[in-house]
């Protein structure tokens, strides 16, 4: 059974307290999923709030936690409804 995680990517602010934040959440989602090897995330934001740089972090620490694919939206954005159909 694969299991599929869907992240939204908030961004980050500047600082770099609000950087860990951001890995801080991200590496908690990771560890309560505990994706099955070689397991797909679809990950987006809406495209404020530093959506880039946050895609970047998510994207380095989904490689580093077994993730075989990871989906982003073009230009890091993906909106939840069209993700549910």
């Amino acid at each position: 059974m694969t299991r599929n995680l869907a992240l939204q990517a908030s961004g980050r602010r500047s600082g770099s307290s609000s950087s860990e934040l951001l890995e801080n959440f991200v590496q908690a989602l990771f560890d309560t999923v505990k994706p099955a090897p070689g397991a797909m995330l679809i990950l987006g934001g809406d495209g404020r709030y530093h959506n880039k740089e946050a895609i970047q972090t998510i994207l380095e620490m989904a490689a580093a936690n077994g993730y075989g694919r990871v989906v982003v939206g073009q230009g890091g954005i993906l909106s939840t409804p069209p993700l549910r159909s």
